[in-house]
This record gives C-alpha cells, sequence and structure tokens, in this order.
C-alpha cells in the first residue's frame, strides 16, 4: 500500500520565522525601554522618588516650571498642554500640587493633573471630598468662561 505524505515547505519557514519573531519582539521590547529610560533621564522636568515603607514605591513624574507663560505640563504623561502658567482662568482648568518634600533637589515641584482623582491615583493619597467638590465647581464655572 502506497500513502502519499503531503509536506509543505512553507509550513517548516512559518514555524522558523515565529520562533525568530518571538526573540526580535523581546529584545526590541527591551532596547524601547531603554530608550525610554534614556529618553526620560534627558528631560530636566522628569523626575522619579521611591515612597511608602522600605522605598519600594516609585513615583515618576514630569513638573511644570512656576516661571509665568510656561506650559502647564500633566504630571503623568508629561504631555504639554496650550494653556499656560500665571494665567489664573487657564490654571483652574487643571488640579495642581505644589510637591515639597524635600527628597529631590531644586524643589518643590508644581504639578498639574486633570482631576484630583488622577493626583489621588498617582500620588496614592486621599484627599478631603469637600476640597475636591471645591475644585470641580471652579472648574466648571472656569470653563463656561472660557468657552472650552
Amino acid at each position: 500500500m502506497y500513502v502519499e505524505e503531503y509536506y509543505n515547505d512553507a509550513d517548516d519557514h512559518e514555524t522558523n520565522l515565529s520562533i525568530t519573531d518571538s526573540s526580535t519582539i523581546n529584545s526590541d521590547k527591551y532596547e524601547q525601554k531603554r530608550l525610554l529610560k534614556e529618553y526620560k533621564n534627558l528631560d530636566r522636568g522628569y523626575h522619579k522618588i521611591k515612597k511608602g515603607p522600605m522605598r519600594k514605591h516609585t513615583i515618576e513624574f514630569y513638573h511644570t516650571s512656576n516661571t509665568p507663560d510656561s506650559h502647564i505640563r500633566n504630571a503623568i504623561t508629561g504631555e504639554r498642554y496650550k494653556w499656560r502658567v500665571g494665567k489664573r482662568q487657564e490654571e483652574e482648568l487643571f488640579f495642581s500640587i505644589t510637591l515639597s518634600t524635600g527628597e529631590i533637589p531644586n524643589g518643590p515641584y508644581l504639578l498639574f493633573y486633570d482631576t484630583p482623582e488622577q493626583s489621588e491615583k498617582h500620588l496614592s493619597i486621599a484627599l478631603p471630598q469637600t476640597a475636591k467638590q471645591k475644585w470641580y465647581d471652579r472648574y466648571y464655572k472656569t470653563k463656561a468662561k472660557l468657552g472650552v
């Protein structure tokens, strides 16, 4: 009895590619992480501090210069917004915190967040509900004034 087996070179080729692609992806991932870390360290507004017991909790943040007319920057992402420091109504569109723990030289640092909850999550803190409500009231009034 004669049995004909089907064999396709492409099947082996695809298998080899997937193994190679996997290792390439891993090395690319490490390279991307290294480049991102290097890029962040070149940014003068980027900082990294360790908090908590045994200093295990790491917080990375971007500060906004307190120089009037400099762009407001998101503390988590580093994104620079069109809004500027020193313009009260524009600053009121963001929740801001002054970080003055003394852990980083040349402080204190001005941090801007989209909402109070964003800062709570990022800094692992709890803000009083009254402070959050006060900010939201001011935020909606300012947003209406500016037509944003």
